[in-house]
């Protein structure tokens, strides 16, 4: 595995789903320093899932976590640190880096509890991802190894979907296809209006001939 500072990181259906969160996400990673070196979209299996929490296979929240995982397609990144910082810090910063842009896991609670200080993401004071776009506890945004140890077996479950990522907006959050969405949705509005536009004026022209 590369010698580079890096992590392992995984968007759930909830942040997948929601283009705001991503475009935000794309620049909160630039400015912290991490990299999308490699990436993939897919729908999760039951036993990815279940590799990916085998520690949490007892608890009570699993079979929420397996539903919500397999609801719709994730992103899976190795994310590493930018080549300037690569020498300066210790080896589980990249790792630190996302889990605080990430947030407590259990971020629902805690707010409902009123406990706990969010971080922040930038200087904008946005507040952490889990924070912004968290639904609940298990649909949380995303999902970041624990550990230096976790690192290779929780990547090891995606390394073969695993492509090498140049830009990540239209390859791998696809918001290049939120654009064309948009832009198609104006063109159709234009159509419609000069659709009714000319519908009034056939309108008026045939209620002209009729009181001649």
């Amino acid at each position: 595995m590369s010698t580079k500072n890096w992590t392992f990181a995984l968007l759930k259906p909830d942040a997948v789903a929601n283009p705001i969160s991503l475009g935000w996400l794309l620049d909160a990673l630039n400015k912290n320093g991490l990299i999308i070196e490699m990436g993939c979209r897919l729908n999760l299996s039951k036993n990815q899932v279940s590799d990916l929490y085998e520690f949490h296979k007892n608890s009570f929240y699993f079979n929420r976590s397996l539903n919500h995982l397999r609801s719709g397609p994730v992103i899976a990144m190795k994310l590493i640190l930018n080549d300037e910082q690569q020498q300066q810090n210790s080896k589980d910063e990249a790792l630190k880096r996302w889990r605080k842009l990430l947030g407590p896991a259990k971020f629902g609670r805690m707010y409902l509890a009123q406990v706990g200080d969010f971080d922040e993401i930038d200087s904008n004071k946005k507040g952490n991802f889990r924070q912004l776009f968290g639904l609940s506890d298990s649909r949380n945004f995303g999902h970041g190894t624990g550990s230096l140890e976790e690192l290779e077996k929780e990547y090891s479950i995606f390394k073969k979907y695993m492509k090498k990522i140049e830009d990540p907006y239209s390859e791998l959050f696809q918001l290049d296809k939120y654009i064309y969405l948009i832009e198609n949705e104006e063109k159709k509005k234009k159509k419609l209006e000069k659709m009714r536009k000319k519908g009034r004026r056939e309108i008026k022209i045939k209620e002209g001939v009729a009181r001649l």
